[in-house]
């Protein structure tokens, strides 16, 4: 089971995702998520399975029963700035994940290196989609990405930005109480000079 959780949008490389299923006939591809385009033409892909919107307690299950999760998106202007939370949820389950080759993609992989496999065309997705199959990742680095996905949690994320905010908000108060203490000197220099 190849899997891909979230919105059905324009941004999915529906081309893509034809291909992997027709290279792959015997590969289930499971796309959970509502429908917000046209998917005409996965139409004649036996092996493209629409599940349709589910709650939030299903997900897991879904992602746990796939052997390869994708990130299948589209390089346009929209995808280059967008950060796929949906990686955080498959490296949760431990799974492996292939995507095509977005910005944040490129830099959570340096930040992260060898949990993703990140494709730059579509011969090179498909084979990495294959690899991935037939090589999901030992114990360790299956522990790797739900440590990784931990570290990326929005708790942790909500703590960094509260940590640089107190930051900036410290830095604020201290050029404050400079630029005070500087205009007092600069008014008290003019003051005693008269």
């Amino acid at each position: 089971l190849i899997g891909y959780i979230g919105g059905i949008h324009k941004w999915i490389d529906f081309e893509l995702v034809a291909g992997l299923a027709r290279q792959y006939p015997h590969y289930s591809i499971v796309m959970v998520g509502p429908k917000q385009t046209d998917t005409s033409v996965l139409d004649t892909c036996s092996n493209v399975h629409f599940t349709g919107k589910k709650g939030h307690t299903e997900l897991p299950h879904y992602i746990a029963s796939f052997d390869v999760c994708l990130i299948p998106y589209l390089k346009t202007d929209y995808t280059e700035n967008v950060y796929p939370t949906k990686l955080n949820e498959y490296l949760y389950w431990r799974k492996p994940v292939v995507a095509t080759d977005l910005a944040e993609i490129k830099q959570f992989e340096n930040e992260f290196p060898g949990l993703i496999h990140i494709a730059s065309d579509a011969a090179q997705f498909y084979r990495m989609v294959e690899s991935a199959v037939e090589s999901p990742g030992d114990e360790t680095v299956q522990e790797r990405r739900r440590e990784t996905a931990r570290i990326n949690s929005w708790e942790n994320k909500l703590e960094e930005m509260g940590t640089c905010m107190e930051e900036m908000i410290r830095q604020k108060e201290m050029e404050l109480e400079t630029n005070w203490v500087n205009y007092f000197r600069h008014h008290y220099s003019r003051l005693k000079s008269k």
